[in-house]
């Protein structure tokens, strides 16, 4: 296999809106292929790291501050006023609309700031913000730009801002143990608060769904109410989420696992409602909601409701249905049914996805399930058959006439079989026997043999969904 990377120096808090992340990029090839289609790989990987061809980035971050930079000195506001307005959360100088706009986009910074000042990576001795701020961002993709950008503000100013931000945020969150539990939601700022103040409704619920153990109609009661809590104090988060009419149609069908097709009939919003606020928005604020309570020490209410927000995003009603969806029963309405079914099926994904490579378990379902999950039970059969019987064993093995391979692939041509690289530039004939079934897996790309540390060779699945068992 051949592989290259791209690396940048540091990894900053990912999946966090306006904060500048830098990694890899892990351009994989595979090298048991044709040599001509190796070829078309490595042209595509020297186009891909060509610098030139590479479209601009810009800023996230920059940007954002910028156009609170340029909206002040329209108004007349110059930087060190800005800055008190920025560590008061005070924008009422501004215009009624600009002013929202700016807490709105303070809103989507405060989490990533918060962040930076709890990580220990960043900030291991808890200093203030000015100290690390300038180290973390002195040499972002921001302070970088920032001279040669569309906005007035410079390096300087841009760390600044951000440090007199985090100062505030910090100000504002003065228990260790609030800042880790907004931190640990991955909330915008303005959200994590008013789920951490309400803190004790949400473990009144967690409650009431454990004791209920997460029967249907708690798990409907749960969501209505939050649904009318996020449409007042989340809308940083449900963002166009629709009516309480239009939610009291789709949310029993949703969550009893009904078919798509039949919950699209119910209105025209369905479709987005299923997708953005069910399958999105209140699985987030639910599992940031049982961060929250793992946070403050409530680690079994916390697993509740992040039992809940799984249910919620994949719209089923129970965890034995959840997991058979995981397990490859691709439909809602089917793993439902299973999970309906009067047969033990295990009680984790990995366990479900057993049973159900499990011929007599299969048997056993066939008998209670429609035909429509019948033909799911096949679909995941036939997906996840590896077939280990058929799968040929051999003695481990020594290779002196190929010894710069660690990984050997068998190959066929004009009617006789090869041992060779994966670059297929050293290569050994071999014969076929009983106890040499080299033919069995020649130009099967799924298998390999590979170098142990002592030097010889075992075979190998490259393909996750095949089970082997290695020779003593």
């Amino acid at each position: 296999m051949f592989a290259v990377t791209r690396e940048k120096s540091r990894a900053i808090p990912a999946g966090r809106a306006f904060v500048d992340g830098e990694g890899k990029v892990l351009y994989a090839i595979d090298e048991t292929r044709e040599d001509w289609q190796i070829r078309q790989d490595r042209e595509l990987a020297a186009g891909y790291f060509n610098v030139s061809q590479s479209k601009p980035v810009e800023s996230g971050l920059l940007f954002a501050l910028g156009i609170i930079h340029q909206a002040a000195e329209r108004a007349g506001i110059d930087f060190e006023d800005l800055m008190t307005m920025v560590a008061e959360n005070d924008f009422s100088n501004l215009s009624e609309q600009v002013a929202a706009g700016c807490l709105e986009i303070m809103d989507l910074i405060d989490d990533g700031l918060l962040a930076l000042h709890e990580d220990p990576e960043v900030n291991p001795n808890l200093e203030n913000p000015e100290v690390w701020a300038d180290t973390v961002f002195r040499s972002s993709l921001a302070a970088i730009q920032a001279p040669n950008s569309t906005f007035s503000i410079d390096a300087d100013e841009l760390i600044r801002f951000l440090a007199a931000r985090a100062k505030k945020i910090v100000e504002m969150t003065p228990e260790p143990s609030q800042r880790k539990a907004y931190v640990a939601s991955g909330l915008p700022v303005s959200v994590a608060s008013n789920v951490y103040r309400d803190r004790e409704q949400f473990l009144q619920y967690a409650q009431f769904l454990s004791d209920a153990d997460k029967n249907l109609q708690s798990t409907l009661a749960f969501l209505e109410w939050l649904e009318e809590w996020a449409r007042e104090n989340a809308k940083g988060v449900v963002i166009n989420l629709p009516e309480k009419n239009v939610l009291d149609m789709i949310r029993g069908a949703w969550i009893s696992g009904c078919p798509m097709r039949e919950i699209l009939e119910l209105t025209d919003e369905a479709d987005d409602a299923c997708k953005e606020a069910y399958g999105f928005q209140f699985p987030w604020l639910i599992h940031a909601a049982a961060q929250q309570l793992k946070q403050i020490g409530n680690e079994e209410l916390s697993e509740i409701l992040a039992a809940i927000a799984l249910l919620v995003e994949l719209g089923v009603p129970s965890e034995k249905a959840a997991w058979a969806f995981l397990a490859g029963v691709r439909s809602r309405a089917s793993a439902t049914e299973l999970a309906s079914c009067d047969i033990d099926l295990g009680n984790s994904p990995s366990m479900v996805r057993k049973k159900l490579r499990d011929p007599d378990t299969i048997a056993a379902l066939r008998c209670q399930v429609s035909e429509r999950t019948q033909a799911w039970l096949d679909l995941h059969w036939s997906n996840f058959d590896s077939e280990p019987a058929n799968i040929p064993s051999f003695p481990r093995f020594t290779l002196e006439k190929i010894p710069d391979a660690d990984t050997i692939v068998v190959r066929s041509y004009n009617q006789s079989t090869y041992l060779c690289s994966p670059d297929g530039r050293q290569r050994m004939a071999v014969k076929v026997s009983e106890k040499w079934p080299f033919d069995r897996i020649a130009d099967d790309y799924r298998f390999a043999f590979t170098r142990a540390t002592d030097g010889r060779f075992d075979l190998i699945s490259r393909d996750p969904r095949i089970e082997m068992i290695q020779p003593e």
